[in-house]
């Protein structure tokens, strides 16, 4: 479909176009007066001590700081804080906040301008007033942590694509293409696993928007552009530490996620498959955790069944209550979530919430968000051909990082990068369901 005829079918009001934008920087001017009225005018996310005591051996010892937290942990996220921060350390917290803050106002406005150039307009306004007033989503762009960074790229790499899609003829030396590179780089930066979403990513826009017959050249540009930025973590691991890597965690956030008696989920104290010690530099031992690990589940077949389950619960499990298990304690929504502060002010609150009633609704409330999400998904793939396409792009990307949860550990904080995807499904998949049950009374007459 050419940009010429996309243009003819959509008719917005001006005003309503305008809202796209209106919306977002409203609520970015509201976060802006949070901002100022935090005591050290931001919050820490779950990882935020880390993340700060990474910043803080590299501003003691500059860019190639021997200290093992900065290769334990992927150091991407100190060194954005690191430069972003270089005039004035002291004020980290708050450019990190602000910064973080524009770019998800902007993401949600600029993907909401894209959706409304395209025949999936109606669901542009929901989609972004929904994704503004999100407590979760909203507020923790003021925390420490690259959850809501990823969560802003992904957004305007689909507000591209889209673009992209609408042009007549794009180049692979489109600008467009290219900014979906760096925003890969950035997000691999940040968080390293977010290497195989961007080889999926690659792949799908590449048969969608170039074809097969430019898919190797594709894959090829996708895959350098998305490497510049998390190569320089390798490069300072290689300069510092004598070994080439980017972190060095993964093979404990594996082990800690299987063995006897392992729930999927972190558990105090549990230390996960028992493995032989190793002795050898961080990188080999690693190495070591991640092929005992391996080695575990083949022994145990029956158990990747049961541990996949838990993780996959624990993966899209509510922010509180019951069947909540990740580490968003430090959820900012849960300051003014009601029924936290039914479960913490008295032990009746608290059977009520946690108790069999309690339970039943966490239950009805992951099965709703669950079904909405699918059925979203459905919707969009029988919409049109961008819909289809769109379907794919987004489902492939959510599974991708629920697979990562298999793999390692089942946590609901690992759903927040992907959740601007997720509440645009289910946004797709509410409309569908209310105009069915407008259509099927006149059905019945």
């Amino acid at each position: 479909m050419g940009k010429s005829e996309i243009q003819k079918r959509v008719r917005w009001p001006k005003g309503w176009r305008k809202s796209l934008w209106v919306i977002p920087g409203l609520g970015l001017l509201v976060k802006f007066i949070i901002i100022a009225q935090i005591p050290g005018n931001g919050w820490l996310g779950a990882d935020g001590e880390n993340y700060l005591k990474g910043l803080e051996f590299l501003i003691r010892d500059g860019f190639l700081s021997q200290e093992s937290i900065l290769h334990y942990w992927p150091a991407g996220y100190p060194l954005l804080m690191w430069t972003l921060g270089a005039i004035n350390h002291q004020l980290t917290l708050p450019i990190m906040a602000v910064v973080q803050s524009i770019l998800y106002a902007f993401s949600t406005a600029y993907f909401g301008q894209k959706l409304q150039q395209t025949s999936l307009r109606k669901f542009a306004l929901p989609t972004v007033l929904i994704l503004t007033i999100s407590p979760t989503l909203a507020l923790n762009t003021i925390a420490i942590g690259y959850e809501l960074i990823s969560a802003s790229i992904f957004l305007l790499v689909l507000g591209l694509f889209i673009d992209l899609k609408i042009s007549t003829k794009p180049k692979l030396s489109d600008s467009r293409f290219i900014t979906i590179g760096f925003l890969f780089s950035l997000n691999s930066f940040v968080q390293p696993r977010f290497l195989l979403s961007a080889l999926l990513s690659y792949f799908l826009i590449g048969i969608f928007i170039f074809g097969k017959r430019l898919l190797l050249p594709v894959l090829m540009i996708g895959m350098i552009s998305s490497f510049i930025l998390p190569s320089i973590m390798i490069i300072r691991n290689a300069l510092a530490n004598d070994f080439a890597t980017i972190s060095t965690n993964l093979g404990v956030t594996m082990r800690l996620g299987a063995g006897d008696g392992a729930t999927g989920g972190y558990i105090p104290s549990f230390t996960g498959v028992e493995c032989p010690d190793v002795q050898g530099n961080p990188v080999e031992v690693d190495q070591n955790l991640v092929r005992c690990t391996l080695d575990w589940y083949l022994e145990n077949p029956s158990e990747i069944i049961r541990l996949g389950f838990n993780k996959s619960i624990y993966f899209w499990s509510p922010w509180f209550g019951p069947l909540a298990n990740g580490s968003m304690a430090r959820n900012p929504w849960l300051q003014i979530h009601p029924f936290y502060d039914v479960a913490t002010q008295n032990q009746e609150g608290f059977e009520l919430i946690f108790g069999p009633i309690g339970k039943l609704f966490s239950w009805i409330w992951l099965i709703g968000y669950l079904g909405t999400m699918i059925f979203g998904a459905f919707k969009l793939m029988r919409f049109d051909a961008l819909g289809k396409e769109m379907m794919i792009l987004i489902s492939s990307l959510v599974i991708a990082n629920w697979l990562v949860s298999l793999g390692t550990l089942g946590d609901h904080r690992q759903r927040l990068p992907i959740l601007t995807m997720v509440i645009f499904l289910q946004i797709v998949g509410l409309i569908g369901i209310t105009r069915s049950m407008k259509k099927n009374p006149q059905r019945k007459r």
